[in-house]
C-alpha cells in the first residue's frame, strides 16, 4: 500500500495563509500605487482636510479624521502617505476575505487520493486562494488601492464585520458578535454599501445567534446599543460641522439642517450605486450565498 499523508487546515495554518495573501496583495498594490495627487473628487477632499479649503465634505467622518491627521504629520508626503494607507487597507481586505473563506465549512466528501485531506480542507483552501487572486487582480480593488479615497476604509470595516460575524458563528463567543456589530455601525456611518447590506447582515446575525442558542432580549438590546455607539460618529461629525463657521457660510440652520444634508447625501450615494438592471444576477451571486457564511 502506498503511504498516505494527512493534511488538515488548522486554525494557525489558515491564519498564516491569510497573512501571506495579505502580504502578497500589499506588494502588488504598493507597486501600482500612485504616490502623487490624482485629479478627481477625492483630491479636492484631501486639499480641504489639509486646511487649504474650508469646505470639507460632511460624509466619511472617520476617513476625514484620519486624512486630517496625516496632513499634520511633518516630513511625510501627504498624497503618498494616503495612497500607502489605502494599499495597506486593501491588502487587509484581501487577507480578511481569505480568512473568511478558509473558515466556511464544506460538508462534501473528498475522493481518496494520494494526499488525503480530512473533511473539507481542500475546497476551503481552493476557494480562499481563488478569491484572493480574484480580489487582487480585480480592477476595481486595484484602482481603489492606488488612489487616495474613502472606499478602502469602508471596505475594511465591512469585511472586518463579516470576519467577526463568521468567527462568532463558528465558536459562539459573544465578543466577536460585539466586534461585528460595532464595525458595522462604523461602516454605516462611513460606507454606503454597509447601509445597503445592513438588512441582509442583520438577518444573518440573527440566524447565527439563534443557532448558538443565545437569543435573548438582553443580548439584542446590548447589540443595538453597541451598533448605536459605532454609528454615533455620524452625530459627532455633524455636530462639529454645525458648530464650525463653514456651516454658516453654507447657510445651514444648525445641527438638524446639517444632519438632513448628510442623510440626503448618503441617500443619493446609495441610489447611484444601485444598478437599474441585473437584479437577478445580483441576487444569485451576492445575496443568496450570504447566509452560507452564517
Amino acid at each position: 500500500m502506498s503511504e498516505r499523508q494527512e493534511w488538515a487546515l488548522s486554525r494557525s495554518r489558515a491564519d498564516r495563509i491569510a497573512l501571506a495573501a495579505g502580504v502578497a496583495a500589499l506588494v502588488w498594490f504598493l507597486f501600482h500605487a500612485a504616490l502623487f495627487p490624482l485629479s478627481g473628487r477625492w483630491t479636492a477632499a484631501l486639499v480641504s482636510y489639509a486646511g487649504l479649503d474650508p469646505f470639507r465634505p460632511i460624509s466619511y467622518p472617520l476617513w476625514g479624521l484620519i486624512m486630517a491627521g496625516l496632513a499634520r504629520v511633518p516630513f511625510l508626503p501627504y498624497a503618498a502617505s494616503a495612497a500607502v494607507l489605502n494599499s495597506l487597507l486593501c491588502a487587509g481586505v484581501v487577507a480578511m476575505i481569505t480568512a473568511v473563506l478558509l473558515r466556511i465549512p464544506y460538508r462534501g466528501l473528498l475522493a481518496d487520493t494520494g494526499i488525503r485531506m480530512p473533511g473539507d480542507s481542500l475546497p476551503r483552501l481552493l476557494s480562499a486562494l481563488v478569491a484572493a487572486v480574484f480580489a487582487v487582480g480585480a480592477g476595481n480593488l486595484q484602482m481603489t488601492a492606488m488612489t487616495a479615497g474613502p472606499a478602502p476604509l469602508g471596505l475594511t470595516l465591512l469585511v472586518g464585520a463579516w470576519l467577526a460575524a463568521v468567527a462568532f458563528s463558528r465558536n459562539g463567543q459573544v465578543r466577536f458578535l460585539y466586534v461585528a456589530v460595532f464595525l458595522l455601525g462604523l461602516g454605516v456611518a462611513e460606507f454606503s454599501a454597509c447601509l445597503f447590506l445592513l438588512p441582509v447582515f442583520a438577518v444573518g446575525l440573527l440566524i447565527a445567534i439563534w443557532r448558538q442558542r443565545l437569543m435573548t432580549a438582553g443580548l439584542l438590546i446590548r447589540l443595538v446599543g453597541v451598533f448605536t455607539v459605532g454609528a454615533s460618529i455620524i452625530l459627532i461629525a455633524v455636530a462639529l460641522y454645525a458648530m464650525s463657521p463653514v456651516s454658516q457660510w453654507r447657510e445651514f440652520d444648525g445641527f438638524l439642517a446639517v444632519l438632513r444634508f448628510y442623510i440626503l447625501e448618503q441617500h443619493g450615494t446609495v441610489l447611484r450605486a444601485i444598478p437599474k438592471y441585473g437584479w437577478l444576477m445580483i441576487l444569485m451571486i451576492a445575496i443568496l450565498p450570504f447566509p452560507i457564511v452564517f
